[in-house]
């Protein structure tokens, strides 16, 4: 059977041990999710103005993914998210799709650890993905290879 695109939710809803160097994480935080190869597209959240290297979301994103779509890639970043100052990735995960597309409207609850851009753990990513009708089997297991 062929891919078809697939719609998701994802709900992020927080982050811990986030730093900057050997300091915790300021404020500022927000999570930006893209299709593992897609440089383009993407969803993101609110910036979290409280949490420092804890933040906290519980945001809802909607996306659909491609059928080509390998992998999300869920990165942290702080800073602006627009005028000014450019936001500067913090560290991300790469989730494989195989994670969760297998089961249809089921919620999968998901803690990945976080890399910075040398490749060195930074911290832990909380999140939920649903996926929403498609190509998921209800009910039922099923892998994708």
């Amino acid at each position: 059977m062929e891919r078809t695109a697939t719609t998701v939710e994802i709900t992020i809803i927080s982050a811990e041990e986030l730093r900057r160097g050997r300091r915790p994480l300021d404020k500022g935080a927000f999570v930006a999710v893209r299709s593992g190869s897609d440089t383009h597209s993407h969803v993101a959240t609110g910036v979290d103005r409280d949490g420092g290297g804890y933040p906290c979301w519980n945001e809802k994103l909607t996306m659909t993914l491609p059928p080509s779509a390998r992998s999300l890639s869920v990165g942290v970043y702080c800073g602006s998210k627009m005028g000014a100052g450019a936001a500067r990735a913090v560290a991300a995960a790469e989730v494989p799709v195989s994670d969760f597309l297998w089961l249809e409207d089921y919620l999968h609850l998901l803690s990945y650890k976080l890399r910075d851009g040398n490749g060195v753990g930074n911290g832990i990513i909380n999140f939920s993905v649903r996926v929403i009708g498609g190509e998921g089997q209800r009910g039922a297991c099923h892998h994708y290879g």
